[in-house]
């Protein structure tokens, strides 16, 4: 038959505030822990990132020397800029010069000389980036503007 009293549990506290029952991410040590470590996987995230973008600008520019060295030909006649140097260039007789010199002094971009990466793009992307979050810190080291207002409220 069930009995109308209350039972009692072994090990169990009624009282929930006890410091003696306080597991350790209820503590402020136990957050500080918890705080750093996620700081550190932050930390870890970007150092990555940065990592990773500056071994693909390493590589792009290394694709893009292979391609500077290259030769290819012209069969078109054409004149050097800086020399004022007329070629004769036929389709039978094409001349051949480097791409470098073929973007500078002839002033032309064979398919053979372009490059084929988005780089100048990514760079541009980088930089604006990093001027906001440049603009970012700033603010938030001088209390300007709305983080003024954060501090002279809280």
């Amino acid at each position: 038959m069930p009995s109308s009293g209350k039972k009692a549990y072994k090990g169990v506290s009624s009282d929930t505030n006890s410091q003696n029952d306080e597991v350790w991410y209820q503590t402020t040590n136990g957050w500080i822990c918890m705080g750093c470590t996620c700081l550190l996987i932050v930390i870890f995230i970007i150092v990555q990132i940065i990592s990773r973008i500056t071994n693909w600008i390493e590589e792009t520019n290394e694709e893009r020397e292979i391609i500077d060295s290259r030769n290819t030909t012209i069969s078109t006649h054409v004149i050097d800029h800086e020399t004022g140097h007329y070629y004769d260039c036929t389709p039978d007789e094409p001349c051949i010069f480097e791409c470098p010199y073929i973007k500078s002094n002839l002033h032309r971009n064979p398919d053979d000389c372009e490059y084929d990466d988005w780089m100048d793009i990514w760079i541009i992307v980088l930089k604006v980036l990093g001027c906001i979050i440049g603009l970012h810190l700033v603010c938030c080291l001088c209390g300007c503007g709305m983080y003024k207002k954060k501090q002279e409220n809280g």
